[in-house]
C-alpha cells in the first residue's frame, strides 16, 4: 500500500502533457543521425565572454567535481563504475572550456573533445541523457564562439548531438531541465547555418518563449522556489542572451512581459541592484526569509 500511495502522491501533481511524454520518452528511441555537419556560421560581431567558473580539470585527465577527483584516461572512464550520477553528469558537461584560464589547458581540452567523440558513441551512455547533452551543447558552443577550432569529428558530433537532442527534449520533466534544452538547441542553431540550423534555432526559441512566462514568477524568481535553479536558470538565460545577442536575434516570451522580458540584443553585464534577489523569494514555502539567504551568498575572493 505504501508504494501505491507514493506513486499515488507523485503521478498527482504531473501534467497530463508529461504523462504522456513519459511513455514517449520510454518508448520512442530515435536512431542517431551521423550525417555531416550544416557549414558554420559566419560570426557578425564579437562574442561576449561570459563570467567563468572555478577550473575542474586539473590535470590532463583528472578532474575535481563535488570535492571528489577522479582520472579519466581510459574508454571506460567516461561511466566510472562507484561515481555518483551527478559526478558523472558533470564530466560530460565540459564546463571547463570556458573556465577560468582555459586557454593555458587548450592543449587538455583538444586531447578530451577528441577522445570524447571516439569513446562515446551516438546515442550510448549518460553523456548522451537529454540534460548533459544540452549542458555540453552549449560549453562546445560557447568555446568556438571563444574563437577556438573544433577537430572536424567534434564539429560533425556536435551537430549529431544537435540532432539527438531534438528527439529527446525533456517535455516528461519541464522544468530547469527543458529550458537548458531549449538553450542548446538555440546554440546549436545559431553557432550553424542553414535549414537544419533554423529548426533547431526556432524549435528552442518556441520552448523559451512558452515556458518564461510559466517558469520565471512575477518577482523575477524561479517557480521550482530553489536557489540551485534558479542560479542554473539564470545562467542558461544570460548564456541564451549573450550568443543570441551576437547574432542580433531576439529572445521572446509569448506570455507577459512583466513575468518574463525578451533578451535584447546588447547583451551587457547586469548591475547588481538589477538582479533578482534571494530575498524576492521569502514568501515562498519552505524559504524562510532573507536571514536564511546569507548562507547562499558567495563571499568574495
Amino acid at each position: 500500500m505504501s508504494t501505491f500511495l507514493r506513486y499515488f502522491h507523485t503521478l498527482r501533481y504531473l501534467r497530463p502533457q508529461q504523462l504522456v511524454a513519459r511513455v514517449w520518452f520510454r518508448l520512442h528511441r530515435p536512431q542517431p543521425d551521423t550525417r555531416a555537419a550544416p557549414a558554420a556560421r559566419a560570426v557578425s560581431r564579437a562574442y561576449l565572454a561570459p563570467v567563468e567558473a572555478m577550473p575542474t580539470l586539473v590535470a590532463a585527465d583528472v578532474f575535481r567535481f563535488l570535492n571528489v577527483e577522479r582520472r579519466c584516461s581510459l574508454a571506460a572512464d567516461w561511466q566510472p563504475g562507484g561515481a555518483d550520477k551527478l559526478w558523472i553528469y558533470n564530466l560530460h558537461y565540459f564546463d571547463d572550456l570556458n573556465a577560468h584560464a582555459a586557454a593555458n589547458r587548450r592543449h587538455w581540452h583538444h586531447q578530451l573533445l577528441e577522445r570524447w567523440v571516439a569513446e562515446n558513441p551516438p546515442g550510448q551512455g549518460e553523456g548522451w541523457e537529454p540534460y548533459p547533452l544540452s549542458r555540453r551543447i552549449v560549453n562546445w558552443v560557447k568555446w568556438g564562439l571563444r574563437g577556438n577550432a573544433f577537430p572536424a569529428a567534434c564539429r560533425t558530433s556536435l551537430a549529431v548531438q544537435a540532432r539527438w537532442l531534438l528527439g529527446r527534449l525533456e517535455y516528461h520533466l519541464l522544468g530547469n531541465h527543458l529550458l537548458a534544452n531549449a538553450s542548446a538547441l538555440v546554440h546549436a542553431g545559431l553557432y550553424f547555418a542553414g535549414p537544419e540550423a533554423e529548426r533547431w534555432y526556432g524549435r528552442g526559441m518556441h520552448i523559451l518563449g512558452r515556458e518564461l512566462p510559466a517558469q520565471v514568477l512575477p518577482d523575477g524568481g524561479h517557480f521550482e522556489r530553489s536557489t540551485m535553479y534558479h542560479a542554473s536558470t539564470l545562467e542558461h538565460l544570460l548564456d541564451t542572451g549573450i550568443t543570441a545577442g551576437g547574432e542580433r536575434r531576439h529572445i521572446r516570451s509569448s506570455g507577459s512581459p512583466r513575468r518574463a522580458r525578451g533578451v535584447g540584443p546588447r547583451p551587457e553585464r547586469p548591475r547588481e541592484a538589477a538582479l533578482p534577489r534571494l530575498h524576492q523569494l521569502s514568501a515562498a514555502p519552505g524559504i524562510s526569509g532573507p536571514e536564511n539567504a546569507s548562507r547562499f551568498r558567495r563571499r568574495a575572493p
